[in-house]
């Protein structure tokens, strides 16, 4: 048989009360642990366009340096 059925019924629901309150806290903790992923997701996609537009405009400085000197010569 199960331990619990030979407890006595306010020490069961003190059990059960503990559980609920773990149970509780983990929740908490996973959605906190969920948005700073979420968080870490988005600073790492903002920084992805960053480089991706820094890129390019990299890109179109090189051809217009290489314009300007094509042009002085």
């Amino acid at each position: 048989m199960a331990a619990w059925i030979h407890e006595p019924a306010s020490s069961f629901r003190t059990s059960l009360a503990t559980q609920h309150r773990e149970s509780a806290a983990q929740v908490g903790w996973q959605a906190g642990m969920d948005a700073r992923l979420r968080e870490r997701q988005r600073s790492a996609s903002n920084f992805k366009h960053f480089a991706e537009d820094l890129a390019t405009d990299l890109h179109g400085f090189e051809r217009a340096v290489e314009k300007c000197f094509k042009n002085l010569l």
